[in-house]
């Protein structure tokens, strides 16, 4: 299914339904940011301190690419929280192993060990394939879409190992709901999911993303990103945390930007945004979906920070 993404329907209802007034505003930026670019465009948003949540074909099935790699990360966690793994326990690099796509650790040699916790970090900031295959030793496949049911993800679903297509599991790429990415992220920043430090951990390795031409590219300097990329042929996502300054209350119009140095940290705010059947196929960072959710994520960003316009001065009466 593709098309203009003007065209998209624009879902309110589901967990998050506070501010419905905001959440049809924002929907209609989205919109409006996305009706340019020629393919599939799902947005899910939700800013956890106001509960303002958008949802724009939140509920769809998309190429997961290697945004797969975050429930990946969460399973590794859920079995360091119980004991089962250790974030030091060396893991021997084999030729299997090896794949091409992104990362760096399909040039090394067999036989290299490394740590699961720099197994993970370069799964998640370089998107290493190599390095995530070292990992799913550790995590399995099946126990990671388990752990996707416990958390409500029935949907997103992990095949197989990357690059390696003569594995058993279902035909084609592994699969990602919008809604669903983005309630994994939530988890995240609340309390009720893996000790803090396990979560902090996550956060501190999502944060090191490398690829930052999409949420982070228009963003002001300095603003903290959470994220996860993924991208294949007519596919890109970005799925992240965005932390807003603390100070601004939602859509105030006294609100005042201070600089980010004065909050580092801030109100976290969900976004997910993905995107299939895009026509541009270049791979830089000008490529059409690169730049619609950069301007997306600045869109939702400046929603949630920026003050309203001051209304207009009345008309002198006429005499």
């Amino acid at each position: 299914m593709s098309g203009l993404a003007s065209k998209l329907p624009v879902q309110t209802a589901g967990v998050c339904t506070a501010g419905e007034a905001q959440a049809e505003a924002l929907a209609c930026r989205l919109r409006q940011v996305a009706a340019g670019t020629k393919g599939t465009f799902a947005f899910y948003v939700h800013d956890l301190e106001s509960g303002v949540c958008v949802a724009i074909r939140a509920d769809e099935s998309f190429p997961a690419a290697s945004v797969i790699k975050l429930p990946i990360l969460l399973r590794v966690l859920e079995l360091v929280h119980a004991g089962e793994a250790h974030l030091d326990q060396p893991l021997r690099l084999t030729e299997w192993h090896k794949t091409g796509g992104s990362g760096v650790l399909q040039h090394f040699h067999s036989g290299l060990e490394v740590t699961l916790e720099d197994a993970c970090t370069a799964m998640i900031a370089l998107s290493d394939n190599t390095a995530t295959n070292l990992v799913l030793d550790v995590t399995g496949i099946d126990p990671v879409n388990a752990m996707l049911d416990r958390r409500e993800c029935p949907r997103t679903r992990l095949h197989r190992y990357f690059g390696k297509p003569e594995m058993p599991g279902p035909p084609g790429p592994s699969q990602a709901v919008p809604r669903e990415i983005g309630r994994l992220l939530e988890t995240l920043v609340g309390q009720d999911y893996l000790a803090a430090e396990l979560r902090a951990k996550a956060v501190a390795m999502l944060r090191l993303q490398t690829h930052r031409a999409l949420i982070p590219r228009l963003l002001p300097e300095g603003t903290s990103v959470a994220h996860k990329t993924g991208s294949l042929d007519g596919v890109r996502h970005d799925a992240g945390i965005i932390w807003r300054p603390r100070q601004l209350p939602v859509r105030s119009p006294k609100s005042e930007v201070r600089s980010r140095e004065e909050d580092a940290t801030g109100h976290p705010l969900v976004l997910v945004a993905m995107s299939r059947d895009v026509a541009d196929r270049r791979w830089t960072v000008e490529n059409a979906a690169e730049r619609t959710i950069a301007r997306a994520a600045k869109a939702v960003f400046d929603y949630f920070t920026l003050p309203l316009p001051a209304p207009p001065l009345p008309l002198p009466r006429r005499r």
